[in-house]
């Protein structure tokens, strides 16, 4: 979180479900996600605050028997409950059981983005996602490399990717993917 939650000024830790005081300054602990249950196993979570305060937490199911390989769970108090557990997150049935990069790009209407590898059962093809609705729906807008998206690394690349190439927006054309 940039700035903290807007109702706050607090800022949240994905793991373990840390929230802060002061621009990050005190810690507390905040949900404990004791749901390991063998449908949901939420692992390897991130955070990003949604245009509402609220915080949209991403994570990979490991293990589970929940349909799909990701789960998402939302809390409307600067991460110290969740207003439901995690549940099977569709959207991202393409990315395989991984640690998924998560962030928010600014502004009032500033899509969630997403970034993984886009084989279900392999780690290649790294790409990236935009949600504009809190991570009920996602889009594939771009697939960076077919190559390996994972160890070991042969090389590591960067790239620069415009934003609105990244948030799959109108005036970039046809999302590739």
């Amino acid at each position: 979180m940039r700035r903290g939650t807007k109702r706050s000024g607090q800022r949240t830790s994905p793991v373990p479900h840390r929230y802060g005081r002061g621009g990050g300054r005190t810690w507390r602990i905040g949900f404990v996600d004791a749901s390991y249950d063998g449908f949901v196993n939420a692992n390897e979570s991130a955070t990003a605050e949604l245009p509402d305060g609220g915080l949209h937490f991403h994570a990979r199911d490991q293990h589970g028997t929940s349909p799909g390989n990701h789960a998402d769970a939302y809390s409307a108090d600067d991460g110290r409950s969740l207003a439901r557990p995690y549940a099977p997150q569709p959207a991202l049935d393409a990315m395989p059981v991984v640690q998924a990069g998560l962030l928010r790009l600014p502004g009032p209407d500033g899509p969630l983005l997403y970034s993984g590898p886009s084989a279900p059962d392999r780690r290649v093809a790294l790409a990236l996602w935009a949600s504009r609705d809190g991570g009920r729906t996602a889009t594939r807008t771009l697939t960076l490399s077919a190559r390996p998206a994972a160890s070991p690394y042969e090389s590591i690349e960067f790239r620069r990717v415009p934003l609105a190439t990244a948030a799959g927006t109108p005036s970039t054309g046809a999302p590739s993917g």
